[in-house]
């Protein structure tokens, strides 16, 4: 059961040690790069494609880690869970009253 609570946590913390550092760095060189290219003319709609293809690809992974992973996990851990439900309710039905 720990480990399923920790998959959970660790699933839920993904954009934080996986997600953000590449995403930092990637808008730093954009950053960059139209500051460049700005100094020697407008910016175009190509100059903007590529930030928004990658911040798209990052918020999908970010949703699949975060609202599918996490969601399987909880549904994994009630099913770890309801076998355990079942076997304490049969045995607390069978114990004698105190």
């Amino acid at each position: 059961m720990k480990q399923y609570d920790q998959q959970i946590a660790l699933l839920k913390s993904v954009k934080y040690w996986y997600l953000l550092p590449p995403y930092v760095g990637l808008t730093v060189m954009t950053a960059g790069l139209w500051m460049d290219r700005a100094s020697r003319g407008p910016l175009g709609v190509p100059d903007f494609l590529w930030p928004v293809i990658y911040t798209v690809v990052f918020a999908t992974v970010w949703w699949l880690n975060e609202g599918v992973g996490v969601g399987r996990g909880g549904t994994w851990r009630v099913d770890l869970l309801s076998p355990l439900r079942l076997v304490a309710k049969v045995l607390f039905y069978f114990l004698p009253d105190r």
